[in-house]
């Protein structure tokens, strides 16, 4: 691993986060993608410090700073405006255990497919973790989810049902083995998008070597109390503990913030 494109991948993110942060703090922007965008360079400075340093702080950090921007921009907005499965967001929190703020984007997040920016597939696996992992809703409303999203897909193969059958049944061997073939495909289609140079040599480097959904998954997973192994591809075991920073949303107006740990009244 190139430390010297890890060098840039920072060295680039802390350019560009200052300019959003400086439009967003104007107020909410009504423009959600352009969130996302700098919500993904948190997101490279995080992940690009833990693999350049191998601590979990600031990773931890810029997840909370990413889902904090994320949830300013994504409250006010009307459904009309929302792309539930546009949910990297939803996955820092979810990631680093910052349940609380996870909550908050399920309950602002649109209840229905978008059908002018997302396919239902996706909304339905997005939204089936949202209910199943972070609201715990129960069965009869889980259920139902995973059974539209079979009748969507018509008898195509999906990793991503097979892990949502394995959390709703709570089958660690089962999941287990949907993570491990989700992981697989992931490096192969992440690999071939950096081959073609579809992604620059900082973002191909720490892309390469993280999975965000990855950890997300292990994380519900977890919560569930289900089993799983000590080692998954690209998920980073520093990253697999909770956080140990307390959730604040106002984190994302500041790059270089700095947490306040869990437990400890000032």
């Amino acid at each position: 691993m190139s430390g010297m494109f890890l060098e840039v991948a920072i060295d680039n993110a802390h350019f560009m986060l200052p300019r959003g942060i400086h439009t967003l703090a104007k107020g909410p922007v009504g423009r959600i993608d352009d969130v996302h965008q700098i919500c993904t360079y948190y997101r490279q400075l995080g992940v690009a410090t833990l693999l350049q340093e191998g601590s979990a702080d600031r990773y931890h950090i810029c997840a909370m700073q990413s889902a904090g921007m994320y949830l300013y921009e994504l409250e006010p907005q009307p459904d009309g405006a929302k792309v539930t499965s546009f949910a990297k967001p939803l996955f820092d929190a979810i990631g680093s255990g910052y349940w609380e703020a996870a909550r908050w984007i399920a309950e602002a997040s649109r209840p229905t497919w978008n059908p002018e920016r997302e396919y239902e597939d996706d909304f339905l696996y997005v939204w089936f973790l949202i209910q199943h992992g972070v609201l715990q809703a129960p069965a009869e409303v889980t259920e139902p989810i995973l059974e539209r999203y079979e009748e969507v897909l018509d008898g195509e193969l999906d990793l991503r049902l097979d892990v949502c059958r394995a959390l709703l049944r709570r089958h660690a061997k089962d999941f287990d083995t949907a993570l491990v073939g989700l992981l697989e495909r992931r490096r192969h289609d992440v690999n071939a998008i950096a081959d073609r140079g579809a992604l620059g040599d900082d973002a191909a480097m720490w892309m390469r070597h993280f999975s965000l959904e990855g950890v997300a998954l292990l994380k519900i997973a977890e919560r569930l109390r289900m089993a799983t192994e000590p080692q998954y591809l690209h998920c980073p075991g520093p990253v697999r503990g909770e956080s140990p920073w307390e959730f604040d949303r106002g984190a994302w107006g500041r790059v270089h913030y700095r947490g306040r740990r869990r437990g400890r009244s000032s």
